[in-house]
């Protein structure tokens, strides 16, 4: 494209032309890598006399010799590590990511187990590679947080090192710091290594970030020497933020976090807890003031406290900059009204606070986690997202991972857009959560629901939209409502940290929680679902089903229960008002042999005879539908419809309008590529017909 056309285009014109360009860089980065690893299989370097490939390259292409190695490095990822990652392998070829990505990707999935590729790949597609990293290391400690932790807290903590030695008349300073330490530190320093503020006799500070903390080191010996004038910072003078339930504390179980996001066992909080300069926010404790209203535009110190409890450093998605990095911004702009409130505040690194006020990104309190919504430029779609790498719960709020519009899959056309949100008012895990308050109510008083609300003082139609999941309850009324069931202050607290999620549009839940799909299942009125590796849940037979959950790394228990939760489900199968189901099936999954000859006979049968409507995804569809993950668009009477979607590790529920849109479209673009029902069946008849005349082969395998 010549200059003057480039003139004609619009920002966003030009913007998506570079997106565009990068996609086809990427794909011919990823051909270049297989030919710089086909250089190093075949052992190039000796046979140039050169010392390895590097250096070849080097010569060749007039590289540095660090950048030659960063190539050699990632080309030998494709011919190692990334053949054992297929969900990046398949991202690398359709030029979805960068070289840096793969580094990233393939060295956090070191720490991970092979079911999380998935995730990360998918993060990875909406984030720059740092990032990555990050969210490989939030999700590793999710994975990982019930370890055994050491008893003895200071067990792993390694000796504070200091070593000075003159050299002129200048003193050098070596050391080497524990976590705990160097987090107090760091407080100390950051406050003192700000710029110094622009002025017109000085301009801007010229100092680089180590002459800034060199002079700060020097003005906190000055400050100790004094004794009593320790630096503020965010308003008070620099303390450490450490922040854990109050549970835990209690019983001296589990991690605390300080404000640098460094995790210590429950024993060394409570030691830390009783330093000066080390202030506990502990959760469910005493309360300190949220609100200022109008008062000041100025953030107070207790306020901004909560701020780093809550959000834990920047909340931008993908920022991982600390607390003490962050000021306090007004969600609402307090030149417009806004509160100086934690209602009403997030904190924002001073790159991406700068970036909210001047560009068009938007923020917004969804449930007191800060949301952002991007520049239309950005995504035409504009679907709000989280920074996921700060939410350390056991449930989090779910950013789901689109294609550009542009992007092709081959095989299957143009990948689904999104839509825009949309608000709840009633959600697959609320009335889960709703049900489990029945649940407790009949079994703990007996009681009806109006007699119920009586006991309690309330309306009954409080009590019916409550445990009907229509209507959000406060904390005091699920106070009440569960001591009433004489529940205590254990389950209060464990009911309340998993209800705070009951209406989010995006909620992710652990895989132990069976309930909830269940319940949505027996309550729809349309179902269409898609599955790679198995046959769906809803028709398996028994054996099948047994034989699927075995091969897992399932305890036998887990097995048991899941087989069991897997069977009751199936029951929607046989009411005469049962949902209309529509059933996708890669043909992946008529190959993957699951049991004996027998088993998979008898299932091949079940699809083939007693399923309405199934179609399968061909092979010869692409590599696109293997790479998505098993997913259901669940329909109801009256209700909000729910985008399902599950791994290994999570079970996703959205009722998002743009999750909702996107599903749809992805269900739209199944039917185009899929065999339609004849044809479908005719190719499990294929399957019937082969492995029957197989079974005379012991050494024969399905195709």
């Amino acid at each position: 494209m010549s200059e003057p056309e480039l003139h004609l285009l619009s920002t966003d014109e030009l913007l998506a032309a570079v997106v565009g360009d990068v996609a086809e860089i990427r794909v011919l980065e990823n051909r270049m890598m297989r030919k710089i690893a086909e250089l190093s299989r075949r052992g190039a370097a000796a046979e140039l006399g050169y010392r390895n490939v590097a250096h070849v390259l080097r010569h060749a292409v007039r590289w540095d010799l660090r950048t030659a190695r960063q190539w050699v490095a990632r080309a030998e990822l494709l011919s190692g590590p990334l053949l054992e990652l297929p969900v990046t392998a398949a991202a690398v070829t359709e030029g979805a990511l960068s070289g840096d990505h793969i580094s990233a990707v393939a060295e956090v999935m070191k720490e991970l187990p092979p079911e999380a590729e998935r995730s990360v790949v998918e993060f990875a597609l909406a984030h720059e590679p740092s990032a990555v990293r990050a969210f490989g290391r939030e999700l590793a400690y999710r994975l990982y947080q019930r370890d055994e932790e050491s008893g003895d807290p200071w067990a792993e903590q390694s000796a504070n090192r200091l070593r000075t030695e003159w050299k002129g008349e200048q003193l050098e300073v070596w050391a080497r710091l524990d976590k705990i330490t160097g987090a107090k530190f760091e407080a100390l320093i950051d406050p003192l290594a700000a710029p110094r503020p622009t002025t017109p006799e000085e301009g801007p500070d010229a100092r680089s970030r180590a002459e800034r903390e060199g002079d700060a080191f020097a003005d906190l010996i000055d400050l100790v020497l004094r004794a009593d004038g320790l630096p503020e910072h965010g308003g008070e003078p620099a303390t450490l933020t450490l922040t854990m339930s109050y549970a835990d504390l209690a019983a001296r179980t589990g991690l605390g976090v300080l404000d640098n996001r460094v995790r210590v066992p429950a024993p060394l909080v409570r030691r830390l807890a009783c330093n000066a300069g080390v202030i506990p926010v502990v959760l469910g404790g005493r309360s300190e003031p949220m609100d200022v209203g109008r008062k000041t535009r100025t953030f107070p110190a207790a306020i901004r406290r909560l701020l780093v409890a809550r959000d834990q450093g920047c909340t931008f998605p993908g920022c991982d900059r600390p607390p003490k990095h962050c000021d306090a911004h007004h969600v609402r702009f307090w030149s417009e009204g806004g509160e100086t409130s934690v209602g009403n505040a997030a904190l924002l690194c001073r790159h991406h606070h700068t970036l909210i006020h001047q560009s068009d990104w938007e923020v917004k309190l969804h449930d007191g986690t800060p949301t952002f919504i991007p520049p239309a430029w950005l995504d035409p779609a504009r679907v709000p997202r989280t920074n996921t790498s700060l939410r350390t719960g056991r449930h989090v709020a779910w950013q789901r991972t689109r294609f550009h519009p542009n992007e092709l899959v081959r095989g299957g056309g143009p990948m689904p857009t999104v839509g825009r949100m949309t608000a709840i008012t009633s959600t697959a895990y609320s009335r889960d959560l709703g049900d489990e308050l029945r649940r407790l109510r009949e079994k703990f008083t007996g009681l009806t629901g109006h007699a119920f609300a009586e006991q309690l003082g309330w309306d009954p139609s409080k009590v019916s939209n409550i445990e009907k999941g229509k209507a959000r309850a406060s904390e005091i009324d699920l106070v009440q409502y569960l001591m009433t069931c004489g529940r205590d202050s254990h389950h209060f607290e464990a009911f309340r940290e998993r209800y705070r999620y009951a209406f989010d549009p995006y909620v992710l839940i652990v895989p132990d929680n069976l309930r909830t799909l269940a319940l949505a299942e027996a309550q729809a009125k349309k179902i269409i679902s898609f599955d790679v590796l198995s046959v769906p849940g809803l028709i398996q037979i028994p054996e099948y089903a047994r034989a699927l959950l075995e091969a897992g790394r399932k305890m036998p228990a887990d097995v048991e229960k899941s087989f069991r939760w897997r069977m009751d489900r199936q029951a929607i199968m046989r009411r005469p008002n049962r949902p209309e189901c529509f059933f996708y099936v890669h043909e992946l999954a008529l190959q993957l042999r699951v049991g004996d000859d027998r088993i998979m006979e008898e299932q091949y049968l079940r699809m083939l005879f007693h399923t309405h409507m199934l179609r399968i995804v061909p092979m010869s569809a692409g590599p696109g539908p293997i790479r998505m993950s098993p997913r259901m668009l669940i329909s109801f009477e009256k209700l909000v419809p729910l985008a399902y979607s599950e791994t290994d590790m999570a079970r996703v529920f959205a009722h998002d309008g743009a999750a909702i849109a996107d599903s749809r479209e992805f269900f739209k673009w199944l039917d185009a590529i899929a065999l339609d029902e004849g044809q479908s069946r005719s190719l499990l008849a294929s399957y019937v017909s082969g492995l029957r005349k197989d079974s005379h082969d012991p050494q024969a395998e399905l195709a």
